[in-house]
Parts: C-alpha cells; structure tokens; sequence
C-alpha cells in the first residue's frame, strides 16, 4: 500500500503527518510526503529573492515531515513537485494517479464559506477528485 500524505506550512499538516504514521504501521505502507511548489505571482517575476523563500519554504516543509517520519520510526519518501499550469489540488491528484498511491492523507484548514467561494479548497480538489480513498485531517 502507498500512502501519500500532502504537506503544507498549515498546522493541518501536523495532524495530517500523525494520522499517516498510525496509518502506515497499521498497513505497513510505504509514505510519500509531498508538497507543490506555488507559481510565483506576475508582481514577484523579476524578484530572485522571492522565488528563493517560496523554494526553502519547501524544502524545510519536507526536512520536517522527513524529520517527523524518521522520530516514528517509519519511512518516508519526500516529493516536491513544480509549479505548473495546475492548481495545486491538481498536481495532488495527477501525482497520486502517476504514482498509482493507494490512500492520499490531507489536512484541511478552516476556512469560512465565503472563503472557500472565492479562493477554492485544495483539500476539497482532491477530495472530490481523486481516484484512490482520501482521508481529511483536522
């Protein structure tokens, strides 16, 4: 079984990594962590220095569930994924289907109805879009 848990700088994540853990040892699955890498908006294309702190904000996202998986003694593979033409509720689930992932694991922050209007839901992307059972953590 592979499990892919979707990582973010939210506390949802937190809870979304100690969720896969029980998961994983339940099943003895094998962890894909992943994290998408955002566009950088048209105000911030000439800024190296911005494209820079959106890249270790990555990096450091991944070094921390790395870290956290390794605490609990459980593997884990680290992804990070490019920005694309997707949304990143899409790259989730292209990844998850290019990967043939058994069980995706997501945590969901809280966003008010108006919110979730205008700016959308990833979680919601990928719950409603993908192929495999998809688990939201609080």
């Amino acid at each position: 079984m592979k499990i892919m848990v979707c990582c973010s700088r939210l506390e949802s994540t937190k809870n979304a990594l100690e969720y896969t853990v029980k998961l994983a040892s339940a099943f003895q699955s094998d962890v894909i962590a992943v994290t998408v890498l955002k566009g950088v908006p048209q105000e911030k294309a000439n800024d190296p220095e911005y494209s820079k702190a959106v890249l270790e904000q990555a990096k450091n996202t991944l070094k921390n569930a790395e870290a956290f998986f390794k605490e609990n003694n459980q593997r884990c593979e680290t992804k990070m994924l490019p920005p694309n033409n997707l949304s990143i509720g899409e790259n989730l689930v292209k990844f998850a289907e290019d990967e043939q992932i058994d069980q995706i694991v997501i945590g969901m922050g809280k966003k008010s109805k108006v919110s979730k209007l205008i700016f959308g839901s990833n979680a919601q992307h990928v719950l409603l879009s993908a192929r495999c059972p998809v688990t939201l953590v609080k």
